[in-house]
């Protein structure tokens, strides 16, 4: 990507039975856009509650490079539970023009951890046009 262009991070956990304390990594190389933007949400399937929480941040990179955005924890049905460090590739180069058909976000990367078998910590990374 571009240094001039904008990517938006979204740490997500999803199937949780109670969800505790997020702590989200700092994002020194980037300058925060927009964000924390926050969803939460609860469903109960056959009288079991579980859990969705959601934070995103739109972010321009500071500088060229392989920039790393550290993992997020959170305390997750009391266990601490965190997402894998995202690396994004920055050039100097212009971002490439893109009709105004394109302007929908893309999927960039997506890394994920799941030390349950039904709970979900992930984190991913989205590319805006």
């Amino acid at each position: 990507m571009g240094r001039s262009e904008y990517v938006e991070v979204q740490f997500i956990i999803e199937n949780a039975r109670q969800i505790g304390e997020v702590q989200l990594p700092a994002f020194s190389d980037f300058n925060i856009i927009q964000g924390p933007n926050q969803s939460t949400g609860v469903t109960v399937t056959n009288g079991v509650m579980s859990e969705y929480k959601g934070i995103s941040f739109v972010l321009q990179p500071k500088k060229t490079g392989a920039l790393i955005i550290r993992p997020a924890v959170a305390s997750i049905d009391g266990q601490s539970m965190h997402t894998v460090p995202l690396t994004i590739m920055v050039n100097g180069r212009a971002p490439v023009s893109r009709s105004p058909s394109m302007r929908a976000t893309t999927r960039r990367t997506r890394r994920s951890l799941s030390p349950m078998a039904s709970t979900r910590c992930s984190a991913s990374i989205l590319a805006l046009a």
